[in-house]
């Protein structure tokens, strides 16, 4: 009997990761009804094991002025047939043939907040701008003002209206936009279709892309979803577009309405297609041109064609984006969940609350809380369209490093030394500001630093000690310079302006005890560079005052995420198709009312996914309060911040 598979793909922004998993467990003939909410204690868990995983690399369009970051989707392409060559090829070595593995579904994740302008034929118009592109801040700005909320300068639809400004002849050309990762799906998934008009023209008919909500709320604000219709764009903003574009002087380009470029929104699992909006009983599928002898995936076909001879069947979930795959790879759904990720920048996404409302035509109503326009908060949703709270700091384990590199470079050692220092880290404290910070109001970079070194002889805090025990508060005989003071120090830095950041979110939230929206915060699921040092989790629980589960972070998260994405949309499609078979015989086709998966379906299905080995922490008094009196002077040094960059940088 054939291994029941899922294939997971990243689109990273500097190379393309591939995954393929087994899965094992009860989960595999199916679940419940899709709309049930009923609990899955006591089901059998459901792993999923990697079996093979490919990579293909590709950089940015060489030679652009600063700031401006694009690719090639050509290149994403061929790198992921690069990827699936070597996943073909460990297949072709470990098993006795291809028909002992069943690829059931593929799910495409990656960068979000990117712009591909797609053609009638359904091909990019050139290059591909991304979510580092710094060109657009202000058309942000512009719908920070429009929409009354702050917009980030990584929105797509700024993106999308910085290019009707600048180039027009793209947009001449463009019917819809998508994100790098709902390119790859659109390419993998969409035919053409073609007519004649009465003028004998041959007129090209693209079908509506799709992508998932987290994604899409990256592209254009996503009102509350609704458990009755799925997920929408908020129309009254895409209104407000719609009329400021018509009014600009600087652009000839005024297309009908944003709504008709933007992809249809899907939550995890809703397996309509892209030709049948009142619902399908046939999920989206393989293209199976694309791997015809002059298709771009013909060299991979081997494994790809479910029977050896097509790829019938193969399904495509929606085209999810890298943030909310990753809170999805860490098992996470439950309100009042924090996800922290340590890497060159961080990252704290914060699970909500959903209000939705009854009414799938209900303007969204503006928020009590005040979360959504706070400087260093973005809102998006996740994979089944609850609200999440996005905290991200630029400066992030740069800094970290960089006191690694100047005590000799030996991570492992350093920041062994660093766990083991004194929660004051010997007095000392950092700032981490390498760069602007923009959501700490941290205009100019430059004055990363550390202050407070002292000598042992004109410390006041070891004048009651013996000798023997100095280093028992981080201070040698001649003062508190030790690596391990130093390198916490500036770990702390970065974890208080995170710590800071995520309170911006509960103060909001808290202004009205009856806001609905408000949720208490049960946990931190920490990922990340950090993770290699497992016991930083202690010191995050620490300062958070909270427990701190540790996930190992595989090079490959992303992927996994993915490939669990397609593994629940098998899941919810099977489920679909057995409610399609359990409707009356007197109901129509048309009559049958599709619901997409709720809420709590999702979040029983990530119960019965079995996770990896962990490490949980847990809050310790006594250094609680020592980090308590910590961030009080730390934010005295931040109000100091604007004077030291004068004094370093120029007025």
């Amino acid at each position: 009997m054939a291994v029941s598979c899922y294939l997971g793909i990243d689109v990273g922004t500097q190379g393309l990761t591939a995954l393929l998993v087994k899965s094992d467990g009860s989960n595999d003939d199916g679940n419940s009804n899709s709309n049930s909410n009923s609990s899955t204690t006591g089901k059998a868990k459901t792993s999923l094991k990697v079996l093979s995983f490919g990579e293909g690399s590709y950089g940015f369009v060489p030679d652009l002025p600063e700031g401006c970051y694009e690719q090639n989707p050509a290149d994403w392409e061929t790198a992921l047939v690069q990827a699936l060559t070597k996943i073909q090829k460990d297949i072709d070595s470990d098993f006795d043939s291809f028909d002992d593995i069943d690829i059931k579904a593929i799910c495409i994740t990656g960068q979000m907040h990117g712009c591909v302008m797609i053609d009638r034929d359904g091909k990019s118009i050139g290059t591909a701008r991304l979510w580092c592109d710094a060109r657009n801040q202000e058309e942000a700005d512009e719908l920070s003002q429009l929409f009354g909320e702050r917009m980030p300068k990584r929105l797509t639809a700024a993106r999308f209206l910085w290019s009707l400004k600048h180039e027009p002849e793209k947009a001449e050309k463009c019917v819809a936009i998508t994100t790098p990762a709902g390119y790859i799906a659109h390419r993998l998934t969409s035919t053409t279709t073609t007519s004649t008009s009465e003028d004998n023209k041959i007129e090209h008919k693209l079908p509506p892309l799709l992508l998932g909500v987290g994604e899409a709320s990256g592209m254009f604000p996503v009102r509350e979803c609704d458990a009755t219709s799925g997920c929408e764009y908020r129309t009254d903003w895409i209104e407000a577009f719609d009329a400021h574009v018509r009014t600009m002087t600087t652009t000839t380009i005024a297309p009908s309405s944003l709504k008709d470029f933007l992809p249809k929104i899907r939550t995890a699992g809703d397996a309509r297609n892209n030709r049948d909006e009142h619902g399908s009983d046939q999920a989206v599928v393989l293209n199976p041109s694309i791997l015809e002898s002059d298709g771009w995936l013909w060299e991979v076909r081997a494994l790809l064609t479910r029977d050896r001879s097509s790829c019938s069947g193969i399904m495509v979930a929606p085209a999810e984006g890298d943030q909310p795959t990753a809170l999805a790879a860490s098992l996470i759904g439950e309100p009042g969940m924090i996800s922290c990720s340590f890497g060159t920048s961080v990252v704290a996404n914060m699970v909500g609350k959903s209000t939705s409302s009854s009414s799938s035509n209900s303007k969204c109503p503006e928020p009590k809380n005040k979360a959504s326009s706070l400087t260093a908060v973005d809102r998006f949703n996740a994979v089944n369209g609850q609200p999440i709270s996005m905290v991200w700091l630029r400066n992030g384990t740069t800094y970290l490093n960089r006191m690694v590199d100047s005590y000799g470079g030996d991570f492992e050692s350093l920041l062994k030394q660093a766990v083991e220092a004194p929660a004051d880290c010997g007095g000392l404290l950092a700032l981490p500001f390498l760069d602007d910070e923009p959501g700490l109001d941290i205009k100019r970079g430059g004055t990363a630093m550390v202050v407070g070194f002292n000598s042992n002889s004109n410390s006041n805090r070891n004048s009651n000690r013996n000798s023997s025990n100095s280093n028992s508060d981080g201070n040698d005989e001649d003062g508190n310079h030790r690596a391990g003071n130093v390198i916490k120090a500036a770990m702390v830095s970065v974890m208080f302006n995170l710590f800071l950041g995520t309170q911006q979110v509960e103060e909001a939230e808290a202004i009205d005890d009856d806001d609905e929206r408000a949720t208490t915060r049960k946990e931190i699921v920490l990922t990340g560079g950090l993770t290699k040092t497992p016991q930083t989790g202690q010191i995050l629980a620490n300062i958070f005052d909270r427990p701190v589960r540790l996930l190992e972070a595989a090079d490959e998260g992303g992927a996994w995420g993915a490939a669990l994405l397609a593994k629940y949309y098998d899941v919810c499609e099977h489920d679909q198709n057995n409610m399609g078979d359990d409707r009356s015989q007197s109901q129509s086709e048309s009559e049958y009312e599709y619901r997409p998966p709720s809420f709590d379906r999702w979040l029983a299905f990530l119960n019965t996914v079995e996770a990896e080995e962990e490490q949980a922490f847990y809050p310790q008094a006594e250094h609680v309060e020592t980090y308590r009196t910590m961030l009080a002077k730390y934010k005295k040094l931040l109000e100091l911040q604007p004077l030291l960059d004068e004094v370093m940088n120029g007025p």
